[in-house]
This record gives structure tokens, C-alpha cells and sequence, in this order.
């Protein structure tokens, strides 16, 4: 039941920043690909930091995706729940306030809203695995071969 358990958590997690990902990477190709919507929407210079910004995050998500399928240790799995608190928290700084490099103040938005909570999602699968690990190794050591 234990081993079920975690590796439900594995997968919501692995599709949760999957999706996270691929967002990310579509949003950056569109705003690489409009450069008026993105002056209009970012500010006049973020031309490239924000597309630029976004396919870094798109790129990390997706690696972590992967990492959180297959890693052991506890380190690893916490240094992505880190990044995608990073990025909530980068998300409401932007909804208050400027951000450097000419980043205009954002609005709420559908998309938005709905990657963040994908992301949210992420962080509760990725803390519950984080304190499975342990009990899964021990698991591990018990069964027989």
C-alpha cells in the first residue's frame, strides 16, 4: 500500500510540472513570436528577458519532471519544490509590483492563474514524496528479492 501510495504522488507530481513546463514553453515561443503583444503586455524592454525568462522556466520544469519520477534522495526533490515557489512567489511579486529590467506590473489572468495552481499542485505532491522517501527505502530494504 506504502509503494502505491508514493508512486501516485511521483505521478501527479511528474504531470504537474510536465504541464507547468510545457506552458511555459509555449507561452515563451508566443511571446518570441509576437514582439508587439509582448511590448504591450511586459513593457518596452522586456523584449527578451520575459520570452527568455520563460523558456528557462519552461526547460527546468520539464528536467524536473523527470527527476521527480526518478529520484532517490530527498535533496533533489526539494530543490525543485523550491524552484516552483520561486516561481509562484516571482508571479505575486508581479501582480503587486514593477519588476526589474522594465517589467511592467501584470494583471490577473486565466492562464496564469491556472499554471500557478498547476505549480501548487507540484509543490503538495513534490513535499509529500519528500517525506515518503524515507519510508520507501526501508520499504525497499524489507521486501525480499
Amino acid at each position: 500500500m506504502f509503494i502505491v501510495a508514493i508512486k501516485r504522488w511521483r505521478l501527479l507530481g511528474t504531470s504537474a510540472a510536465a504541464l507547468a513546463g510545457l506552458y511555459h514553453l509555449l507561452l515563451a515561443g508566443y511571446l518570441f513570436t509576437t514582439p508587439d503583444f509582448t511590448k504591450t503586455t511586459y513593457g518596452q524592454d522586456a523584449m527578451l528577458e520575459v520570452p527568455g525568462f520563460f523558456l528557462l522556466l519552461g526547460a527546468f520544469q520539464l528536467v524536473w519532471a523527470w527527476i521527480t519520477l526518478k529520484e532517490k534522495q530527498e535533496i533533489m526533490v526539494g530543490i525543485g519544490t523550491m524552484g516552483f515557489l520561486a516561481s509562484i512567489v516571482l508571479y505575486l511579486t508581479a501582480l503587486a509590483t514593477p519588476l526589474p529590467f522594465g517589467v511592467l506590473q501584470q494583471t490577473i489572468s486565466v492562464p496564469g492563474l491556472v499554471a500557478k495552481i498547476i505549480e501548487i499542485t507540484y509543490v503538495i505532491a513534490s513535499v509529500s514524496i519528500i517525506r515518503s522517501l524515507p519510508g520507501e527505502r526501508a520499504a525497499a530494504r524489507i521486501r525480499p528479492s
